[in-house]
């Protein structure tokens, strides 16, 4: 066996001082710099929705319609061991509500469903690139993603909900009198 000799053991040394030193450095972080977002469709409008907005991505369950004044509210369904309330998204926007939505989200602010037509991905996009746009309708989305040529609404979810907290809080009253 010959000799490793000088050079080998500072090599290995500084190898091993670089590996320690990655774990005393902050973890570096792309990803703060990005956010997350849903690509959907409400009708044929494509719209996206903020990933942290939401806690789950499924398919229309079956929905049981219950008599109420609310016509955004398609019902309630079973998921994952509790009965949600499912909202038609379309009509809390102010769309036309002409077939069934195919899809849904379960929103990470509190437990409501928001229905929707179409769901065609996920995907990350500069946070930096989030403007304001006038909407045409009050209830419309205000704010835009700027991809290439095309600018994509943002579904305020925040905002959907404190309008269907209102609107069970209205409904509610109505009921009492």
């Amino acid at each position: 066996m010959s000799d490793p000799g000088p050079t080998m053991s500072s090599n290995a040394a500084e190898m091993r001082q670089a590996f320690d030193r990655t774990f005393a450095e902050a973890p570096r972080s792309e990803t703060a710099l990005f956010d997350d977002f849903l690509a959907i469709r409400l009708g044929a409008d494509p719209h996206v929705v903020a990933l942290a907005d939401i806690a789950r991505v499924l398919p229309r369950q079956t929905v049981t319609r219950m008599p109420s004044r609310i016509h955004e509210l398609l019902g309630v369904a079973g998921i994952a061991g509790a009965i949600i309330p499912v909202y038609d998204l379309r009509a809390l926007l102010g769309y036309p509500t002409t077939n069934a939505p195919r899809w849904m989200v379960i929103a990470a602010a509190m437990p409501v469903a928001l229905a929707f037509d179409g769901f065609d991905g996920q995907f990350r996009h500069p946070r930096d690139i989030v403007a304001s746009a006038a909407a045409s309708e009050p209830s419309r989305p205000r704010e835009v993603l700027r991809i290439a040529n095309t600018s994509l609404p943002v579904v305020p979810v925040a905002t959907i909900l404190a309008t269907i907290k209102s609107l069970a809080r209205d409904g509610a009253s109505q009921k009492e009198r």
